[in-house]
């Protein structure tokens, strides 16, 4: 869950996902720095290899991206 009163309290991330529909690659990068270590972790609570989930984390980040940013 994010932080309340920071740039990544509800509000503000839904209008990040927003700005990152619309292509905006400073959007992504926001979301992307403030959740791909948790994203990691829990690929690698899950896996339990490191380099496979790397791989399946910048995937699905790319993606995701790849869906919003053109």
């Amino acid at each position: 869950m994010a932080a309340q009163g920071g740039i990544y309290d509800v509000v503000g991330e839904k209008l990040l996902l927003q700005r990152i529909t619309m292509g905006d690659e400073a959007a992504f990068k926001s979301i992307f720095d403030n959740y791909k270590a948790r994203t990691f972790t829990f690929v690698v609570n899950f896996i339990h290899s490191k380099a496979d989930a790397e791989e399946i984390v910048q995937d699905t980040f790319w993606a995701y991206g790849k869906t919003g940013i053109a």
